[in-house]
């Protein structure tokens, strides 16, 4: 029997990995982590990308960068625009 059903190889511990995760970005100024928010919609064009979403106050906003990583489960909504 293995912690989580699945063979070492395939698992991490969430929390562990996103509080190493968070560190890591903290090096980076030009990096902006945003949690609370709802992706919308994207925009892909051969240079760049533009997010569309909502904050939890409910207003809106854009971003426009050349990455976007999606990080946000098996459902991933950025995996499936």
């Amino acid at each position: 029997q293995t912690p989580y059903g699945y063979p070492l190889q395939s698992s991490f511990d969430q929390p562990t990995f996103e509080r190493q995760l968070r560190a890591g970005l903290d090096r980076f100024a030009h990096v902006d982590v945003r949690f609370g928010h709802t992706l919308e919609g994207l925009e892909r064009t051969p240079t760049h990308v533009v997010a569309h979403g909502r904050r939890a106050d409910g207003s809106t906003f854009s971003v426009v960068s050349d990455y976007l990583i999606g990080c946000d489960g098996g459902r991933s909504t950025v995996r499936s625009k």
